[in-house]
Order: C-alpha cells, then sequence, then structure tokens
C-alpha cells in the first residue's frame, strides 16, 4: 500500500500493519502524560535561571509587560527566578557603567526595581545581568527596558 510518498518500511510498520504499531504508539501516550519531576532541590546553578517580563515595559499599563516595582507585589519589577543563593547580580549598561548591584542571600527569587544604585530609575535601552555564583562560570544575560 502506498500513499503519496508513504512506503511500507522493511521492519512492517506502515498503514498495512497497525497492530505492529500499537506498542509504539502506547509507549508515546505513556511518555507524553507522564509528568516531568519538579527538582525541590536547592539550586546551585543558573542553568533555570529566569530573567521576566523581558523586554520590561512597565509604564504601558498591560501587567504580562511588567508593573513597577512595589514591595510586597510578587510579580512587580524585573523577575530574577531560580536564582541560587549566593549569586551576584551586577547589571551594566551596553558602555559597561555599573547600574545597580546585589546579592541573593536567601530563596530563589529576586526582583528589581529597574532603578540604578543611587535611587533613580533608569533609562530604557538594552542592560547586560552579569550573575556570578562562587566556583562557577559567570553567566551574561540581556535585558531590555522600554519606559
Amino acid at each position: 500500500m502506498s500513499f503519496k510518498g508513504f512506503r511500507r518500511m522493511k521492519d512492517g510498520l506502515g498503514f498495512g500493519n497497525v497492530a505492529s504499531m500499537t506498542p509504539l504508539l502506547l509507549a508515546a501516550a505513556v511518555a507524553l502524560s507522564t509528568p516531568t519531576p519538579v527538582h525541590t532541590a536547592a539550586l546551585t546553578d543558573l542553568s533555570s535561571l529566569q530573567i521576566y517580563p523581558n523586554p520590561y515595559r512597565p509604564d504601558n499599563g498591560l501587567a504580562d509587560d511588567g508593573v513597577p516595582y512595589a514591595a510586597g507585589d510578587p510579580d512587580s519589577g524585573i523577575v530574577f527566578n531560580n536564582i541560587p543563593t549566593r549569586t551576584t547580580v551586577r547589571i551594566y549598561t551596553l558602555n559597561g557603567q555599573l547600574v545597580a548591584e546585589f546579592t541573593v542571600r536567601a530563596g530563589t527569587r529576586w526582583q528589581w526595581d529597574a532603578r540604578s544604585m543611587g535611587g533613580g530609575r533608569v533609562a530604557s535601552g538594552v542592560y547586560f545581568a552579569v550573575l556570578s555564583v562562587p566556583d562557577q562560570k559567570e553567566t551574561v544575560r540581556r535585558i531590555a527596558i522600554i519606559r
């Protein structure tokens, strides 16, 4: 049996031999329905780091684009999620000027208020977040801010 370019393969799988495909279909269904385990151990590296929203648009009125930082609001500011304890984060402008620096002391989540070390709002632009964990290679991520 042929169907526009479909040919029966030498191993017998094809439209004409559906019974032989049943174990494969069952294995695929099990693989798709088996939940992936969630790792609850303490994070030790930056492999699962998430930074969002990116781009950060705090002034456009859409919550998915980011809202200005407010203490007590876990979804405000720029969120660094899955970040190991003792991670140092340095935020730089494109020309290498240090804008902000912080160290995560506890937890796996940190929020940046998009303000400089002097307390002023940082301007629209692209920034580099350089993250370092003791005894690990530094990780660099880009963050865009649109005011």
